[in-house]
């Protein structure tokens, strides 16, 4: 049973499936009536805290401090999460079923649904997605799955681009500017167009953010991920980029692909 705390150091999980285990551990701690209201409102603003990027936990946050929390707000709010994210998914799998091979990147919760969700089995080449190696977990999801899996390193990405039909993202927040996601993202969305590839993200309106908020691509990672030596070298671990507006070909959400948005 996940507690809130450990939620804050979760450097591999995408921002469904920390939101989820958020959901999980207020509930228990509701039910089991171990903690004030307060108390989980103060934790919850460090989890947001601890993971800046991640738009959906802000929706949370904000919903919850409406009113007095209760066990069916919380349940209903996740529910309807939920049904958005299935819709997201399946509307994704449809579009997803028109190539025969895809680049993907990180582990995004939505992007392993939606691939689970599809009526055919292609060719995906997953990212490591350095420096947690996270990508390495949805290859092997998507493998026992059926699909044909190839797990490259982050730089071979760029050469594997002119291989592919597309690229797939997930998303951890939606602004106006653009996409905020896993670092590599961005770079990747540009070989891409440069190549004639397109790509695609797959989100759920929770993910929207209204105004832009530099926050959301301060999270750094532990240092000694990158370097771990004894030289005094300073070190920049970012665990987010923005994609802009011209580099997304499209983006879909739980009511189908949002083409006013970014297009």
């Amino acid at each position: 049973m996940s507690s809130l705390q450990d939620l804050f150091l979760d450097i591999r999980s995408g921002s469904s499936e920390i939101l989820k285990g958020a959901v999980e551990a207020i509930r228990n701690s509701m039910i089991a009536g171990s903690t004030d209201p307060e108390e989980i409102l103060v934790e919850l603003d460090a989890l947001c805290g601890a993971h800046p990027s991640m738009a959906v936990l802000r929706k949370l946050n904000q919903q919850l401090r409406q009113d007095r929390i209760t066990v069916e707000r919380l349940d209903l709010w996740l529910s309807t999460y939920q049904n958005h994210e299935a819709s997201a998914c399946r509307q994704f799998a449809t579009h997803l079923e028109q190539y025969d091979t895809v680049l993907v990147h990180s582990n995004s919760g939505l992007l392993r649904l939606s691939f689970q969700e599809m009526r055919r089995r292609i060719h995906v080449f997953c990212t490591e997605s350095r420096p947690a190696f996270e990508g390495r977990t949805l290859a092997e999801e998507l493998a026992r799955h059926g699909h044909r899996v190839t797990l490259i390193s982050d730089f071979a990405a760029f050469s594997v681009v002119e291989r592919v039909d597309m690229l797939a993202f997930g998303c951890d927040a939606l602004t106006k500017i653009g996409i905020v996601n896993k670092i590599g993202t961005s770079p990747l969305a540009v070989i891409g167009k440069s190549g004639g590839k397109d790509s695609y993200f797959v989100a759920t309106s929770e993910k929207w953010v209204d105004e832009w908020d530099d926050a959301l691509l301060f999270r750094q990672g532990a240092v000694n991920q990158i370097y771990a030596g004894p030289e005094r070298i300073r070190v920049e671990n970012f665990y987010f980029d923005l994609t802009p507006p011209e580099l997304v070909a499209g983006l879909f959400l739980e009511n189908g692909a949002a083409k006013e948005m970014y297009q």
